[in-house]
């Protein structure tokens, strides 16, 4: 292995890392693109991401496709055994690659950031949220579906407000405007008629994209000392500690001297809600 080349790729919900290493570790190439979640998108599209990045990454190695005697595929949307298999087929036809591969779900590497581990879980906070703990031979995984996320949690807020369930705030009026809503009512008409009525308009593409970054949006109202954003960061980090002591428990772990990692591009951004998780 030593002589050999090994394949990495961390295929998340919205961006993929892929990386050649040798055998004892060096860092040969490192590339980033698109996201190659296989739970949403086509095999063809997946594949087509992964191909580009893996001739990118050959290339600045200096290195051909046989060079790579090992492969370690950790991606968002393989969560079954049956989407291993199905992993499988797409990377092993897609990319043509020869020696052993390993195909997990991107939550399980972070288990592994700075060291082998046998023992302990992972809360990873993206796109999605998900939790994992592995105690010896024994791995449980989790997508935490009883959980509303973060962002589920801001909008639930929105439209509480819009239907008159709740006064108005500060968080409310600042969410609307960010995504060009005139008033509440505009916001919950396009929002529940838009596109299936013609004559009411659609939520344009620009403002939904702009609405995938509710999260973001929380954060920062959250650091500014909103007290409404804070509330909803503190009621999410019960739910992520509930959600790692559920996985804990399943892998058969007491959770004593247990190392939790935290990843993800959310629980990485916003310090608050890293610091509630940890209190919790």
């Amino acid at each position: 292995m030593n002589r050999g080349i090994v394949l990495g790729v961390d295929g998340g919900g919205t961006k993929t890392h892929l990386a050649l290493a040798t055998g004892d570790g060096r860092l040969r190439a490192m590339v980033a693109g698109k996201g190659t979640n296989l739970e949403s998108q086509e095999p063809a599209v997946v594949t087509g991401i992964l191909s580009g990045l893996l001739a990118r990454a050959l290339k600045l190695a200096g290195v051909e496709r046989r060079a790579v005697q090992a492969s370690c595929f950790a991606m968002s949307g393989v969560d079954i055994n049956e989407d291993i298999s199905h992993a499988r087929k797409i990377i092993m036809d897609g990319l043509k690659l020869s020696g052993r591969i390993k195909i997990h779900n991107d939550a399980f590497i972070a288990l592994f950031n700075d060291g082998w581990r046998d023992r302990g879980a992972v809360v990873t906070v993206g796109t999605g949220h998900k939790w994992l703990a592995v105690g010896g031979k024994k791995e449980f995984m989790h997508d935490g579906l009883v959980f509303p996320g973060l962002h589920d949690l801001a909008l639930e807020e929105l439209l509480k407000a819009a239907e008159g369930y709740i006064g108005q705030s500060g968080f409310t009026r600042r969410m609307y405007r960010r995504f060009g809503f005139s008033s509440p009512e505009d916001f919950l008409r396009r929002w529940r008629y838009g596109g299936s009525r013609d004559y009411v308009k659609p939520i344009p593409a620009a403002v939904k994209k702009r609405m995938a970054r509710i999260k973001e949006f929380v954060g920062r109202d959250a650091r500014a000392g909103d007290p409404l954003a804070r509330a909803l960061v503190s009621r999410y980090a019960d739910y992520l500690a509930e959600g790692t002591q559920v996985a804990v428990r399943m892998a058969g772990e007491s959770g004593r001297g247990l190392a939790v990692v935290m990843s993800g591009s959310v629980l990485a951004g916003i310090k608050s809600l890293q610091t509630a998780f940890i209190r919790r």
